[in-house]
């Protein structure tokens, strides 16, 4: 089935569970040092880690993807247990 068949069919989708996300950080103008670098991506995971600890209480993993220019972070969260809606965007305000 093609999007058009879908459409004309009227079926909708709605996303129920959130199983992965990408989390990116982008460089606005700055000049970081490599070292620099190195401690924001591990400040960027430990936050990471804890906010996961206290709002989902389960299991993440962590796969680093390709940076791109102007990216200082760029990982995918994925999650043990597939999290409901207000879990996630609760998870994505913090």
């Amino acid at each position: 089935m093609d999007v058009r068949s879908l459409i004309q069919n009227r079926t909708v989708f709605s996303i129920e569970k959130i199983a992965m996300t990408n989390f990116v950080i982008k460089n606005s103008a700055n000049v970081f040092t490599e070292r620099e670098m190195n401690l924001l991506e591990v400040l960027a995971l430990s936050n990471a880690a804890f906010v996961n600890a206290q709002i989902t209480q389960k299991g993440m993993g962590l796969n680093p993807q390709e940076k791109k220019a102007g990216q200082l972070f760029h990982y995918q969260f994925a999650f043990q247990e597939s999290l409901d809606i207000p879990t996630y965007e609760q998870f994505e305000e913090i």
